[in-house]
């Protein structure tokens, strides 16, 4: 005969086992999940800020390399448009410009003195012999107009900088003012 209480024995010895082999699988669990877990999840959470900051440094980088491209289009147009320089006999070109310039923001010229510039002497530049001139120029405006005056000039197809301004107060006229202007421009020979 089968000997019941015996095999109950053995199933629960079987089972004291089985629970041991669980309750151990629970322990290293948990001392996984408290150590291991812990480790990688912050492991992870680091990763994640650097790509984060690694795609913010590409979409930088596309950024600034649109504006690389932007500003070297921008500088061979402007190098497209190169400043001409004027020969000696196109001085009397070179004033009429200068004039329609003044016309055109309301500029009144009273007296305009080309000078080539005995001080300074002939300067060769890309094997091009200039002579510099200056152009003394008294000129009656108000001051933003004669701002804009300036900046066309100085942003005009032909080679001129400032050199010196003086601006005096008209006594008689608040809005308008006496101006001594020395403009420094080069000619080929």
């Amino acid at each position: 005969m089968i000997n019941w209480q015996e095999k109950l024995r053995g199933l629960e010895s079987d089972n004291k086992k089985i629970i041991f082999i669980i309750g151990v699988f629970v322990v290293i669990l948990c001392v996984d999940i408290a150590f291991l877990f812990k480790a990688q999840f912050k492991g992870l959470k680091t990763a994640s800020s650097k790509i984060v900051k690694l795609k913010k440094d590409l979409v930088a980088l596309k950024k600034d390399l649109e504006n690389l491209d932007n500003e070297k289009m921008r500088q061979n147009a402007i190098i497209s448009k190169a400043k001409t320089f004027i020969r000696d006999s196109e001085m009397p070109a070179l004033l009429e410009y200068i004039s329609e310039v003044a016309n055109q923001y309301g500029v009144k010229i009273i007296q305009a003195r080309p000078l080539k510039d005995s001080k300074s002497k002939a300067e060769v530049i890309s094997k091009i012999r200039l002579t510099p001139y200056t152009i003394n120029l008294d000129l009656s405006c108000p001051y933003h107009p004669l701002g804009k005056f300036i900046n066309s000039l100085e942003n005009g197809k032909y080679f001129i900088a400032v050199e010196d301004l003086r601006i005096i107060r008209n006594s008689s006229d608040y809005f308008n003012h006496n101006i001594n202007i020395v403009l420094k421009t080069y000619a080929k020979k």
